[in-house]
């Protein structure tokens, strides 16, 4: 996926999750930039002036893949006040994100994803 397609789809979920107020960056990196190895995705936010960074992990990942990163990390600037600090509640957080994310995307291509 190009980076053009990266920020065509950034503009439709920020539009779609109602985030138009805020300043969002998204990029492609690679998996040494990311602060965890075993991320495909990062979101840092800045709640004071609604701004955000978001990392999207460039590899062999399908459109698909991609997209869903994108809307995993869009949702969590939409839940950024609700992370729990206990790292088992922080994965039942994460798995929550991904079951959104999907659905969304299944609402949106009419299909199972």
């Amino acid at each position: 996926m190009i980076s053009r397609r990266l920020h065509q789809l950034s503009r439709y979920w920020k539009k779609k999750l109602g985030q138009q107020d805020w300043d969002i960056t998204i990029s492609f990196t690679n998996v040494e930039d990311m602060h965890q190895s075993d991320n495909v995705g990062e979101c840092t936010v800045q709640l004071c002036d609604k701004s955000s960074v978001i990392k999207i992990l460039r590899d062999d990942a399908t459109d698909h893949e991609i997209e869903w990163r994108i809307v995993h990390e869009y949702l969590h600037i939409v839940f950024c006040d609700l992370v729990p600090r206990d790292k088992t509640k922080e994965k039942l957080f994460e798995a929550g994100i991904d079951r959104i994310a999907r659905t969304l995307l299944s609402y949106k291509y009419g299909r199972n994803l």
